[in-house]
């Protein structure tokens, strides 16, 4: 199963509809909030994890 890391702009509500569904997912807003973009993705490329960013809607691939 795919691996999230939600972006503190990411509806929480939504974090946690998918964590009761079962996905892995962390969020920004629980780990360092106020972090900027780049250390995001940083975060994200370093844990494996592909992004969430409600502002855009779809989720982002990140490569592994």
């Amino acid at each position: 199963m795919e691996k999230f890391l939600a972006d503190e702009s990411e509806d929480f509500r939504i974090v946690t509809h998918l964590r009761e569904d079962g996905y892995e997912i962390e969020a920004i807003v629980e780990i360092n909030p106020s972090i900027s973009d780049e250390e995001v993705l940083a975060l994200a490329n370093k844990v494996k994890r592909n992004g969430r960013n409600e502002p855009t809607r779809y989720f982002v691939y990140l490569g592994r």
